[in-house]
Formats: structure tokens, C-alpha cells, sequence
């Protein structure tokens, strides 16, 4: 593959933060978000407006530690901290998310959408969006693909905030959307709720979930380690923050419009709320300009993901010395069609599982793995006892705890299960780390001068930021 670095130091830090943005918002997020904001409305952007604190504490605490070490990918820093084993096995569920979490759901949604709208077989849909994305993304030029990501996201900014006024409008304003939409505008959820009850959001599991995705996620995190400086990653992370205050209503806005248009039982299926709203609710000659800008998103997603993805192959799963530059991108390409291939079988079968939630699906996927890799990140980063033993019995144990603790708390909502299970992982870990030290333990040797102190411009952004989503809930309390 070519030089992530170059190609990055190229990118101001504008183009960083919106870089990141685009590879978390895309069609999932537009999907899902309209199927939440029909049943759940504004709370469910308790994913988005909390992450803010987190992306803070990352930005401030864990970037200048990954930065100067030199890492490519996230995977990486867990081999110099522990062992090989560590590292691979972590990198090979990373991989395994990326596709299964991210890339099977999009082509899946977007296939079943485009069959409602223009008819034919949701199969055919499936493999004209593989064709088209591999025709499209076959290069490995990832200053390419990051300005596929700039002008994609802000495409997708434009017509989502056009949409939600739009929204307002055929309803008789902002006065009336919140009139007649109040059972949907809220702060929280109950605490009986099975997808985000309220003590998940304030105390819960939603900022494990939060950890994962900021803290160590590869496809977000390869942006900020091939960074030309600490800095510029740090602003990039603060405008994709600073946005992330107006995406829920991007795309909860329509879902809540068509709660209040058609009622709570206009249809039994919520996970097509986005395609009822773009057939019922949008003029048709503006619906076919809003299906292209939204379901074009997905070049954004699977430039991203899979750039990652084939980053953490090439480097921690089959790493080669004295590759040359036609190699790499010899490799590269034949693992981009492999996971497009993938992804193409896991879409095709992936109904049965469709039908159940997306949103349920991923809970359940990223609560089963993702606390027990935070914990290791965590711990490995700030606890200089942790050992390899440690780490790896972690690993070794994390599906098995996840089915026990599944088990034994059957009524509790998957995100307060992921805080269960890092809670568990993490007294489990601490205590092996003392009761088996690691006598010859490795330190990891700072590979990059990375300038420590706190930028004022970053504090102050920080705070404002801060400031303003507090304001959300005070207003929608």
C-alpha cells in the first residue's frame, strides 16, 4: 500500500475531522437513525452527544500516547505493550468487526431499500453495490479516498439539514414539530427501556461502547495515527466532535416526522422507516437526489473500513519484510475484492438476522468482545503492571464470560452487559497482572517526539464543546 503518512500529511486538519466523520456517519447511521426516531426519537442521540466527553478524554490522554509510539494501527501498539498473540488477536476480530459489523449490515440495508423502491431482486442490488464499490475503491490511494470521504460527508450534511427543515415545514413548523412530536423528543428513556434505558447513558455501558469506537477503533483511529502532528489530530478529532452535536438531528429528524404523519403503527417492520419516509413523506422528484447522496455515503463507509481492515492484514495479521511497492498494492487489491466478497455472501445471508434489528445485531456482536479489548488498550496504557498473561487470558476468556454473563442476567440490556463484562475483565486482569508479574516485561520506547502539553485552543474548544451538549439535555430534559 502506499504511504498512509504522506498521503494524510497532505490533509489539513479539517479534512481529518471530516475524514472521520465520514467513515462513522453513513447509511447505517441514516437507517438506523429514522427507524430510532420513529420508535425511540431523540434520545437514541445519546449515541452521538455523549461520545463527545469521551472523544475529549481520548484526544487529551490516549492519542499522545498511540502518536509516539510510531504504530500504524491500533493492533500494532498491542505488540510492543505484550506479545504477538495479543496483537493478532486482536487484529483478526478487529477485521471481523469491520466486515461483519459494518460492511454486511450497509449492502444488506441498501439492497432491501432499493428493492422497495424500484423493485427487482434484493440479490441483484447486492452485486451491483459490490461491483460498484470495487470498481470504485480498487485503488489504494488513501489521499484519494479521504477526499472521497470530505466530499461525500459534506453532500450528506447538506441534504440532511435540508431534509430536517423540510421536516418542520410540512408539519407547520419547529413549534408544531414539537407539539405534536413530544412523545418522541426526549432526553432519556425509561429505565425499563431493553435498548438504552436512561442509567445506560448516564452511569452504563454506553461509554464502553463509546471507549471502543473513539478510543481504539482501527478504521477511526487510522486517521489520527498517520497524523503529521498531535495537534492537528487533536483539532480533526474536535471538528468531527463539533458535528457530531448535529447529526442526531439529521437523522432522527424524518423518523420523528413520520411518527407524527402516519402515527406509532403505520407498519409492524420499524427497520424501514427511512424507506417509508423517502417514498411517503418526500416529494418524489427530491427523493431520488436524496437516495443517490445517501446511499453514495457507503463509498465513504467502505473506503474507510476496508482501507483499514487490509491495513491490519498487511501489517499484524501476514506482515512481509522487503515488500515492494507493486506487491503492496498487488496485495492490497486482492484482499479489498476478497472482503468484498465476503461481504457479499454475509449479505446475502444475513436476513434471518435483518429481520431481527440491526441495531440489536451489533449490540450483541460488540458487547460480546469490544469491553474485554478496551480493557487490555486501558489497562496497557495506563497500568505499567499489566502483564502478556494477563492480556491474553482476557482474550481467551472473553466469549465464554459473555455467553455466562448472558445467562446469568438474561433481563439486562446489552450495553449495561458490556459494563458488566469490563468490570469483570478488568478485576480479572489486575489481579493476574499481580499475581503472575511479568519479570522481563517489555516497555514500549517512544518512537515519535510527541509534544505532551495541552494546546489552549484545544482546552477552550473542549469546553465550549462541552458546555453546548450539556445545553441539549437541559433543553430536551
Amino acid at each position: 500500500m502506499k504511504n498512509v503518512p504522506n498521503a494524510n500529511s497532505s490533509i489539513s486538519w479539517w479534512g481529518i475531522g471530516l475524514s472521520i466523520l465520514a467513515a462513522n456517519i453513513g447509511y447505517y447511521n441514516i437507517h438506523t437513525g429514522a427507524s430510532m426516531g420513529y420508535t425511540k426519537g431523540l434520545a437514541f442521540g445519546s449515541f452521538e452527544w455523549t461520545a463527545i466527553l469521551v472523544m475529549i478524554g481520548v484526544l487529551l490522554f490516549v492519542f499522545p500516547i498511540l502518536m509516539s509510539t510510531g504504530v500504524k494501527t491500533t493492533p500494532e501498539y498491542l505488540g510492543l505493550r505484550f506479545n504477538s498473540f495479543t496483537r493478532k488477536t486482536v487484529a483478526i476480530v478487529m477485521v471481523f468487526l469491520n466486515v461483519f459489523v459494518v460492511m454486511v449490515p450497509i449492502l444488506y440495508f441498501a439492497s432491501i431499500d432499493l428493492t422497495k423502491w424500484y423493485g427487482l431482486s434484493h440479490n441483484f442490488w447486492l452485486v451491483i453495490f459490490v461491483v460498484l464499490i470495487t470498481a470504485m475503491l480498487i485503488s489504494n490511494n488513501m489521499l484519494l479516498l479521504m477526499r472521497i470521504n470530505i466530499i461525500m460527508i459534506v453532500l450528506m450534511f447538506v441534504t440532511g439539514i435540508i431534509i430536517m427543515f423540510y421536516c418542520f415545514y410540512i408539519v407547520g413548523g419547529i413549534d408544531e414539530f414539537a407539539r405534536l412530536g413530544a412523545p418522541r423528543i426526549n432526553a432519556f428513556l425509561p429505565a425499563e427501556d431493553d435498548m438504552l434505558p436512561w442509567h445506560s447513558v448516564v452511569f452504563g455501558g454506553l461509554w464502553i461502547a463509546h471507549a471502543y469506537f473513539w478510543g481504539f477503533n482501527p478504521y477511526i483511529q487510522q486517521f489520527i495515527l498517520s497524523a503529521e502532528t498531535l495537534t492537528k489530530a487533536q483539532f480533526g478529532f474536535l471538528l468531527a466532535a463539533t458535528l457530531k452535536l448535529i447529526v442526531p438531528f439529521i437523522v432522527i429528524v424524518p423518523g420523528i416526522t413520520l411518527y407524527i404523519m402516519k402515527g406509532d403503527h403505520f407498519f409492524e417492520d420499524t427497520q424501514l422507516a427511512f424507506s417509508y419516509f423517502i417514498t411517503d413523506i418526500l416529494p418524489s422528484k427530491f427523493s431520488g437526489v436524496v437516495l443517490i447522496v445517501f446511499l453514495s455515503t457507503m463509498l465513504s463507509t467502505f473506503s474507510s473500513v476496508s482501507y483499514s481492515a487490509i491495513n491490519i492484514i498487511l501489517n499484524d495479521i501476514i506482515p512481509k519484510s522487503n515488500v515492494t511497492e507493486k506487491e503492496k498494492t498487488s496485495s492490497y487489491r486482492i484482499i479489498f475484492v476478497l472482503l468484498m466478497i465476503v461481504s457479499l455472501i454475509g449479505a446475502y445471508f444475513f436476513e434471518p438476522i435483518g429481520k431481527q434489528g440491526l441495531h440489536q445485531y451489533n449490540q450483541i456482536i460488540m458487547n460480546s468482545i469490544t469491553p474485554t479489548i478496551i480493557v487490555i488498550f486501558g489497562l496497557g496504557l495506563f497500568f505499567k503492571r499489566t502483564t502478556s498473561i494477563a492480556a491474553n487470558t482476557a482474550l481467551i476468556i472473553a466469549l465464554p464470560l459473555f455467553i455466562l454473563l448472558s445467562y446469568l442476567f438474561p433481563q439486562m440490556d446489552r450495553l449495561n452487559l458490556g459494563g458488566l463484562i469490563f468490570l469483570t475483565q478488568g478485576f480479572i486482569m489486575i489481579l493476574l497482572s499481580y499475581m503472575l508479574p511479568d519479570k522481563n516485561q517489555k516497555k514500549v520506547f517512544m518512537a515519535k517526539e510527541i509534544r505532551f502539553e495541552r494546546h489552549l485552543l484545544v482546552i477552550t474548544w473542549s469546553i465550549i464543546l462541552v458546555t453546548l451538549m450539556m445545553s441539549i439535555y437541559v433543553i430536551l430534559y
